[in-house]
């Protein structure tokens, strides 16, 4: 019969990692803006540009662009202008 030991042994303290804030958490992941987020600003753009009809997705990129660069001030802009 095999001897199968249920409780793991026990580190010696000085083997232990100490715990901190940057080893508690995962890896920060890079989340893209929220909807709501993208609609607001989107929407403020369509107020600013006078209410022009037909314009939604061009309002919607470049919202979303300009949420981006807000977060991330050290990437270029990359709206693109039509």
């Amino acid at each position: 019969m095999q001897d199968t030991n249920l409780f793991p042994i026990a580190r010696p303290a000085a083997a232990r990692q100490p715990f901190t804030a940057t080893n508690s958490r995962p890896a920060r992941m890079d989340v893209g803006p929220s909807r709501d987020e993208v609609a607001r600003k989107a929407y403020f753009i369509y107020l600013s540009q006078g209410c022009p009809q037909g314009q939604d997705m061009q309002h919607w990129f470049d919202a979303e662009a300009q949420v981006v660069a807000a977060r991330n001030p050290s990437r270029p802009n990359m709206s693109v202008q039509m």
